[in-house]
């Protein structure tokens, strides 16, 4: 029907104004938050040093600053989901970043965040501020 408002997903020809496009849209949604915490893992993995031990270097710190921007940029299109005021889009991405949460990251230590715009900052620093917040605080 023309009449009916149908929700962009992302770029202007991703219009999902069938059911099977809605479907395959949430399965998107879902894998893309599932993505962003495998991502998350994959930057922790590699920045402590547990994985991928031959690459060393710059050619290491060059791949943590990729992972970053990926993180990042796929934060950000979460966000742009949530931003589409689709209630059933946004569930499917709070279900993909609780999937992968359980899949890639129940082990991790808990970060300053839960955003997932910004929770990977968080890697490597919540020693730092938790030793910082110790030094401040008075017993």
């Amino acid at each position: 029907n023309g009449k009916d408002a149908c929700v962009i997903l992302l770029f202007k020809s991703w219009i999902l104004d069938t059911r099977a496009k809605f479907g395959f849209g949430c399965v998107g949604v879902i894998l893309l938050g599932i993505a962003i915490e495998g991502l998350l893992c994959l930057r922790r993995e590699l920045q402590s040093r547990k994985i991928l031990l031959w690459i060393r270097g710059v050619a290491r710190r060059v791949s943590i600053v990729l992972l970053f921007a990926l993180n990042i940029g796929s934060g950000y299109l979460a966000m742009l989901v949530a931003m589409t005021y689709s209630v059933e889009l946004f569930i499917c991405m709070v279900i993909g970043l609780v999937m992968g949460h359980a899949i890639f990251n129940t082990e991790a230590a808990v970060g300053e965040s839960v955003d997932p715009c910004c929770a990977s900052q968080a890697i490597g620093h919540t020693n730092d501020a938790k030793q910082h917040e110790a030094e401040n605080t008075c017993a």
